[in-house]
């Protein structure tokens, strides 16, 4: 699944995630914010000016990028994918999530991104070994099969109730917990945020985005 929604990509495991905007404007105020600035502030100089279409011009730009931020949400926590994720350290808090970068159905790519998660909800008070469920886009398609970055993000900064969560996180088969904590008694110490490259078990396949076109 591509950070922009093209129609040619899907997961095989989508998160299926409903967005609580109140939880998610929590965590994500910027261009929401910003958004209600601009209309404020176009209102503003169009009362000063004496331009009234100045004023609309800049609300209804303002509200038709409102509408795009909701919709990307919407669509990224509906059809991103579904991955395992796992708190590694505290102070700062890290967060390691296991994926496969591959979107060919006969091969893997398996990977570990490894990133800072500074807050989560009130009623998510973990330490280190918490599993966490992760949605995740990926960006980059290369030629040799796969992407080359994903972009992960908890579940819980969108649907901030624990039952959700526990449901997410029983969609994740054992297979795919054992094979990101495995891959972080490899990875190198201090840990650090980026991306890090796995070897696959043989035979083993995991959830993975696919090229449809």
């Amino acid at each position: 699944m591509p950070l922009f929604f093209d129609g040619s990509t899907e997961a095989s495991r989508p998160a299926r995630l409903p967005v609580r905007w109140r939880t998610h404007l929590w965590f994500h105020p910027f261009w929401p914010a910003l958004s209600v600035l601009t209309a404020l502030g176009g209102l503003g100089a169009a009362l000063s000016s004496g331009h009234p279409t100045a004023a609309w011009v800049a609300i209804l730009a303002a509200a038709l990028f409102l509408l795009l931020h909701v919709d990307y949400h919407r669509t990224r926590c509906a059809q991103g994918m579904l991955c395992p994720g796992l708190v590694i350290a505290e102070a700062p808090r890290l967060i390691a999530v296991w994926t496969d970068l591959s979107f060919h159905p006969d091969s893997s790519h398996p990977a570990v991104k490894v990133l800072p998660v500074p807050r989560l909800p009130g009623a998510f008070p973990v330490g280190v070994g918490t599993r966490m469920a992760m949605v995740t886009l990926y960006r980059e398609a290369t030629l040799a099969g796969h992407w080359s970055d994903c972009v992960p993000a908890p579940a819980c900064q969108a649907n901030g109730l624990p039952a959700v969560h526990e449901e997410l996180l029983r969609r994740i088969p054992e297979t795919e917990w054992a094979a990101l904590e495995a891959a972080v008694l490899k990875l190198p110490r201090p840990f650090k945020g980026g991306l890090v490259r796995c070897v696959a078990a043989p035979g083993r396949a995991f959830a993975q985005s696919q090229r449809l076109a």
